[in-house]
């Protein structure tokens, strides 16, 4: 489960995510950051007593994730949804230096909701990713913000070279190339630059 994106193009644009994963007719078996080494006291994930994975993170135009280990207890029946809301920078400053009065400016502990995309919800059966081989994307407007329910590789399983082609319109332009990697993180090229005439 990926999520990521900026609520908009402006130093203030931070997304603060804070949500739930739950499974249906599976066993969370461990859970782990998509990228492990980027930890932020701030952010956390926990395994509630009812089995569901909670989450709270933010992002300013990255991705963060979640890479679920699950045993199916019937893949065909089984379902993975992801819901939560969607929060926005709160800037704290003290009125008394600018207004001359006493209190703050914005609560952290009571933030305002992001009104352009307060809620998300997403959901899919294990059958459909198993049939499609990918999984599913919201796109939730802001700068670029989503969240996606994504299958990964158990590690060691693809390949370590790909070999493809592209087809390129007339004309120049540039390319980039990306794919995921097996731990849910993304890999992309510098821009390749191309002339190409007819």
């Amino acid at each position: 489960m990926s999520r990521g994106g900026s609520r908009i193009k402006d130093r203030y644009r931070e997304a603060i995510w804070k949500g739930k994963v739950t499974i249906a007719n599976g066993i969370v078996r461990k859970v782990t950051r998509m990228c492990p080494d980027d930890v932020h006291p701030e952010e956390a994930h926990w395994i509630g007593t009812s089995g569901d994975v909670h989450f709270k993170s933010s992002t300013s135009g990255d991705a963060d994730g979640l890479v679920l280990e699950v045993e199916w207890l019937d893949r065909i029946s089984g379902s993975i949804s992801v819901e939560g809301s969607i929060e926005g920078y709160v800037k704290v400053r003290n009125r008394a230096t600018v207004l001359g009065l006493t209190g703050q400016v914005g609560d952290p502990l009571a933030p305002n909701p992001y009104r352009h995309a307060p809620g998300f919800q997403l959901s899919t059966s294990m059958d459909s990713m198993d049939t499609s081989g990918h999984g599913v994307v919201k796109q939730l407007g802001g700068a670029d913000l989503f969240v996606a329910l994504e299958p990964i590789a158990a590690p060691g399983s693809l390949p370590r070279e790909v070999e493809g082609s592209v087809d390129l319109p007339t004309g120049e332009g540039a390319v980039w190339l990306s794919a995921t990697q097996s731990d849910g993180a993304k890999v992309w090229t510098s821009p390749i630059f191309f002339s190409y005439a007819s």
